[in-house]
């Protein structure tokens, strides 16, 4: 429970550190289950947000990509398979407001 708190706190802080999360929580995954859905989702975005300002490219399997530039060239020859950006938008505003 001590992990939580320490856990909550960090998460809770305008200065957590998604490595100071992962030396508080060692490897322990239950640490993690332990958090409610909220407390994760925060978790994902702040290790999200770390990986963003990381100076070195992610790395991808060779089957990822192939699979993104597929779907690119798939897309590019077919614009009915694919929404307009602002469609996108319309329809999560539409699902939000019911």
């Amino acid at each position: 429970m001590e992990v939580l708190k320490s856990l909550n706190n960090q998460i809770a802080s305008p200065q957590f550190s998604v490595s100071a999360t992962i030396r508080t929580m060692g490897t322990s995954s239950d640490s993690i289950r332990d958090l409610g859905p909220a407390e994760r989702l925060r978790l994902v975005e702040q290790i999200g947000d770390d990986l963003a300002v990381e100076p070195s490219p992610i790395p991808l399997p060779d089957w990822a990509v192939a699979e993104a530039k597929r779907r690119r060239a798939e897309m590019l020859a077919d614009s009915r398979l694919g929404f307009k950006h602002d469609e996108v938008w319309k329809r999560i505003d539409d699902s939000r407001n019911g």
